[in-house]
Parts: C-alpha cells; structure tokens; sequence
C-alpha cells in the first residue's frame, strides 16, 4: 500500500535535486515572463503602426470612439467639470488653467474665431469666454452630444459647441486661433501632418497646443528621453505599449517640426509638470503662429 511521499523522507542529495529544478524553474519563469513582456511590447508596436498609416480617421475608430465616449455624460463630465475647472489662471497645479494662460494673450491681442478641438468637457473655453465678449468660442468633438458633456459649466453667449470630426469641420468655422489640448497626442503622425496643414491653408494664424510627453521604450526595454525638439519621428507612448488593454493610440510628436514645416513659427515651447489634468506625468506645451 502506497502512502503520501514526505519531503522529510528525502536525503541531502535528492533535496539538493529538487532545490536546483526548483530554482531552474523559476530562473526560465521569470526569462520567460521578461521575454514574453518584450515580445508583447514589440508586437502591439508594430500593430499600432500598421493601424495607424492614414490621414483621416478610418469611420470604424470614429465608430468606436463615439461609442466609448458619448455614454459617458452622467458621471465622468460632471467629474470632470468639478476638477478640472479653472478657479485662477495662474493656478500652476491645474493644467488647463496653464494652457488658459498660454492662449489668454493671442485672443487679447487677436480677437477672432477661437477652436478647441478634442474639447469635450471645456473647462478652457468657459474660463476664456466671458474675458473675451469680443471673440467667438467653438467646442469642437466627436460627440454627438457634445451640448450635453457641458451642459454643468457656466455658459457664455460666445460660447458653442460643434460635434464632428475637426478635419471635417476646420474648414466650415474657419477659426483665427486654434485650441488643441492633448488631442494632437491621439493623431496618426500622417493625420497630424493632414490637420496642420489644412490649418495652414484656411488662414489659422495661431495655434497652441498640449499633448502628452513620455520616454520612448522600444522592444528591449531600453528607454530614451530625448527633447521634443530632437525627436527624429514621432513615436507611440511608452504607457500606451505597457498597457496590453490600450486601444487607442498616444503619440509623442515633434511637434515644433510639424508646425514649422507648415510654416508655423514657434513662440513659446516647454514641457510642463501635470499635476492636475486627463493624464499624469510630462505635457508638451507650444505655441505657434504665422507672422
């Protein structure tokens, strides 16, 4: 009759044999994990690159996104109208108090038609507005019901709301300066190119955009931070790749290089600490105009 093996019952050589699988275990577990994360990373790469080769966004990402964000009314616009508002413009620990303050001084100077594409609960364009009766103010979104994600903040007579595409609509309200606040981070580098110089050619003089900035990490985990300014090609953010859940693509742009290449000139270009805002970590603040 059989009974259960005790490991007590073992001698010093058979526990040393046991010690050594045990440990060559978990040496090829813990290569296996590492080489798998690599591997992982590599491959949502190289999708995330051929997903993204286009100029205009493919109608099913529009479908998917409108889908994602117009249910999100109830809870996380009222979440976002109460956090992000702005109370001060020199309010360094709100991020859109910052880009506020960076846009404050082109409309006083220009008054004119002011977008903001990728708005969706605009906290920028209710501070903004009623310092300037003088202007115009669009909210420009996909959603739908885009009315509706602002409908907690303080409207303005100036103040209106347009849902679509930008690249569709940039044309029709014709803008004298252009608001982008981490929504250029979300353009392919082809569709970026297409924006500005459809920006370009409808006369927007100024632009002032934030998006995201973080470390580039290719397949073996080597990271590098270079300067917006020096980055070579526009590349996938490093939170997008470790996150095998992501579906939406962040990139990190060069872009005072596209900018000036649409013949932009850049005034004013820093990385800014986020402290409070839709993401955490490093943005990228410029602003550009055409003299």
């Amino acid at each position: 009759m059989s009974r259960k093996t005790n490991i007590r019952d073992l001698d010093k050589k058979q526990c040393r044999a046991l010690l050594r699988e045990a440990r060559s275990f978990r040496f090829r577990y813990r290569v296996g994990q590492f080489v798998d994360g690599c591997v992982g990373i590599y491959r949502r790469h190289q999708k995330w690159l051929r997903n993204s080769n286009y100029e205009r966004l493919p109608q099913s990402k529009l479908d998917w996104l409108l889908q994602v964000q117009a249910d999100q009314v109830d809870h996380s616009a009222v979440n976002r109208a109460h956090r992000w508002k702005i109370k001060d413009i020199n309010d360094v620990s709100n991020a859109y108090a910052v880009f506020a303050k960076a846009v404050d001084p082109l409309i006083t100077v220009k008054p004119g038609i002011i977008a903001h594409i990728g708005a969706r609960v605009d906290v920028v364009s209710c501070y903004l507005a009623p310092r300037h009766p003088k202007s115009e103010f669009v909210s420009i979104d996909l959603q739908k019901n885009l009315k509706e994600h602002n409908s907690t903040l303080e409207q303005s007579p100036n103040w209106r709301f347009l849902s679509g595409y930008a690249l569709d609509l940039l044309t029709e309200v014709r803008p004298t300066t252009l608001m982008a606040m981490f929504t250029t981070c979300k353009m392919a580098p082809r569709e970026f190119e297409a924006f500005l110089k459809l920006s370009s050619e409808i006369g927007i003089t100024d632009i002032v955009i934030m998006s995201t900035f973080k470390p580039k990490l290719d397949r073996f985990w080597k990271i590098s931070i270079d300067p917006p300014e020096k980055i070579n090609e526009s590349y996938i953010s490093s939170s997008t790749l470790l996150d095998p859940k992501s579906k939406q693509n962040v990139f990190v742009h060069n872009n005072a290089r596209y900018l000036e290449a649409n013949g932009y000139v850049i005034k004013r270009s820093e990385l800014v600490n986020i402290h409070s805002g839709p993401t955490d970590g490093f943005g990228h603040l410029v602003v550009a105009s055409i003299d």
